[in-house]
């Protein structure tokens, strides 16, 4: 097996997080847009 420079895994990881934190961050946008589209009716006229 070949072995990777010691900076190369973590970076990944820590892209890898990133990546996963922005997306649980649009979920939770996503998710505050359909709660405000719920309970505030005024903007549906």
């Amino acid at each position: 097996m070949f072995r990777l420079h010691p900076s190369v895994p973590v970076m990944v990881w820590m892209q890898l997080t990133y990546l996963c934190v922005l997306l649980q961050r649009l979920q939770t946008l996503q998710l505050d847009h359909q709660n405000l589209g719920v309970q505030s009716p005024q903007y549906v006229d």
